[in-house]
């Protein structure tokens, strides 16, 4: 039988093969969430939003009406006001919602690459998932996980679009209309998290046509196929659009409906040093040097193999070229290798592993696994453009480079394994060596990610709301927003409204006191979205009981801390000196000493003539 096509166990082999994959990816899962229990998140940055909005829509609020909200579509939103209403609001029910969906995501991918490779390669695959990508922290801060990510749309849309693509490729092998209905469903949702999503799924849709009319040759088939996918794709937002209309005229709601593209098409919110940097337009020929040479030296290291273990050498000349050849390695990949900056070559891997499995398509013909592996590798590569030249696994890349890193699996342990067999080599020793490497990077990004947890060991918030921060010596925002959280428990009213400034609406959600403006954050971006007029206004003739500002440094995005000149909020803070008074100071006055801090301000008088 050709390799091409693995046979894939069934009866009680592949029980077996399932239960073992069960218990061991049960047992990591289970062991990394003891680990890392409750120390998630981050408590200045991003998350707060993905609390405190779904709580405010749970109680009636809408969504870009009364809550602005720049990051994605609506759909993720009310998803977990939804969870808030069922299952009561607090931290906990958004990360149980969060550890299922991993669950759900992990087995589906376990499923799909043991269908495609076989165990060894869907067990690598998903221990990937788990000990590389779902708990990582890597980084200052919480917010690049699974469990507490800086958007619920990125996870969210992740999640659906592995969903997806598996049953895309089971459309394209079956070309059942049920389940082309339920690949346009999912497309739709999609289209309500985040375009760079949604466009790396449109990606492997179109491919899937494509492969299906080469696989059929039955276009009409194929044309029918997509007219139930498209149907079946404007149901979510339609539903949406309905639903603003009862708040909205019909433009504004489609607007809102469609608002994760609104940003992205319409205004300069991602022109910054930022994003800049995000995508490694900084320094462009740095990166694809990187790129392409680490793709060569992957390339050059598998030649090696198959020159050291072809037809020609002998048992134990292999085993004796094997430890020479492994031993080193493996202590370079141990002490040496710096497996957070290990992505930069995975466009190039998509690349190749799309043109194998299309030369074995003109040679052999389509098979199920070739066409779930292209149409994920199609979507793998594209869903990298928005981390442009600059391709790593933290960061972005928790979510945008997992399906990528998956890839490279696969063409690291399936069609690189294949190729040296045609010339005679022996691919176990490959595989061997693959493993070994593998294995020795997860277990460094492990302990990496652990080290940082484990300087988590500030508590902050009370009962399923109470999590763990920093230390106040290795990142003090944390706990100084939990004493800033202490004081306005003990010191002012529960029903008081409250603004917190430039970011931190964490707060408004541990202590339950609504912002009475919808702009949340206040950062270049959102600014550049928004309009800084109209923010400042929208405070001004609000006028909320209590503010807090936050002494965070801005400079990633090429200001400086809130209020210091009138392109960042300078005119709001000359209004805030005249009618709110300080009240409290917990940590450091930045103005003063550049280090972070939170003043409390209470109105003091109410404006005769609001602004």
């Amino acid at each position: 039988m050709s390799t091409a096509e693995p046979p894939t166990p069934t009866g009680p082999a592949a029980r077996r093969d399932h239960l073992t994959a069960l218990l061991i990816l049960g047992a990591v899962l289970a062991l990394l969430l003891a680990l890392t229990w409750r120390k998630w998140p981050d408590m200045l940055v991003d998350f707060g939003l993905q609390l405190y909005i779904p709580w405010r829509l749970s109680t009636g609020a809408v969504l870009y009406r009364d809550v602005a909200y720049m990051t994605g579509g609506p759909f993720s939103q009310y998803f977990d006001a939804f969870l808030f209403r069922c299952f009561g609001v607090s931290f906990l029910t958004l990360v149980a919602a969060n550890i299922v969906l991993l669950a759900g995501m992990v087995g589906l991918i376990y499923r799909c690459f043991y269908q495609a490779a076989g165990q060894w390669t869907a067990l690598t695959a998903s221990l990937a998932v788990l000990l590389v990508f779902a708990f990582e922290h890597y980084s200052d801060y919480g917010i690049f996980n699974y469990v507490t990510p800086y958007s619920q749309e990125i996870y969210h849309g992740l999640v659906v679009s592995v969903a997806a693509v598996a049953l895309l490729a089971e459309w394209v092998s079956t070309r059942k209309w049920s389940t082309a209905l339920a690949v346009g469903f999912c497309c739709g949702l999609v289209f309500l998290t985040k375009p760079e999503v949604f466009l790396a799924l449109a990606a492997s849709v179109c491919a899937g046509l494509v492969v299906a009319g080469r696989v059929t040759g039955e276009w009409p088939t194929v044309l029918k196929g997509t007219g139930l996918m498209v149907l079946a794709g404007v149901l979510a937002p339609l539903g949406f659009l309905l639903y603003f209309h009862r708040f909205a005229p019909l433009l504004q709601s489609w607007q809102w409906a469609c608002w994760a593209w609104v940003p992205l098409l319409t205004t300069s919110a991602m022109d910054s040093p930022f994003y800049r940097w995000c995508m490694g337009l900084d320094t462009p020929g740095y990166h694809l040097t990187r790129m392409l040479s680490d793709a060569l030296g992957l390339g050059s290291l598998a030649l090696l193999c198959g020159l050291l273990f072809g037809p020609r050498t002998g048992r134990r000349a292999r085993a004796a070229f094997f430890i020479a050849l492994t031993a080193p390695l493996a202590v370079l990949a141990w002490k040496v290798f710096d497996w957070l900056e290990c992505a930069h070559s995975l466009p190039v891997l998509c690349v190749v592993t799309l043109g194998w499995l299309g030369w074995q398509a003109r040679r052999i013909g389509w098979t199920r696994p070739a066409i779930f592996m292209t149409l994920w590798a199609v979507f793998s590569l594209v869903l990298l453009a928005k981390l442009g030249l600059y391709i790593r696994i933290w960061h972005y890349g928790f979510a945008l480079a997992m399906p990528a890193f998956l890839t490279a699996i696969y063409l690291l342990f399936r069609l690189m394994p294949e190729w040296l067999e045609r010339f005679g080599a022996k691919p176990i020793c490959w595989l061997g060596l693959a493993s070994l490497l593998l294995l020795i990077g997860f277990a460094r990004l492990e302990l990496f990610s652990r080290f940082v947890y484990e300087q988590k060991t500030v508590a902050v918030g009370e009962g399923q709301d109470r999590l763990w921060t920093f230390r106040p010596d290795i990142q003090p925002a944390g706990a100084i927003m939990g004493q800033a959280l202490d004081w306005m428990r003990t010191n002012t009213p529960a029903h008081s409204t409250l603004a917190v400034l430039p970011a931190g609406v964490m707060v408004n959600y541990m202590l339950r006191r609504e912002n009475p403006t919808p702009y949340l954050r206040w950062n270049p971006p959102e600014m550049a979205v928004f309009g800084q007029a109209k923010m400042t206004r929208a405070l001004e003739q609000a006028e909320p009981d209590y503010i807090l500002l936050l002494g965070v440094d801005m400079s990633e995005f090429g200001v400086d801390f809130f209020g210091a000149k009138d392109n960042f909020g300078g005119e709001l803070m000359r209004w805030i000196n005249q009618r709110y008074q300080p009240v409290g100071l917990v940590g450091h006055d930045w103005n003063k000493d550049g280090k972070f801090g939170i003043k409390i301000l209470k109105l003091a008088t109410p404006a005769a003539v609001k602004l």
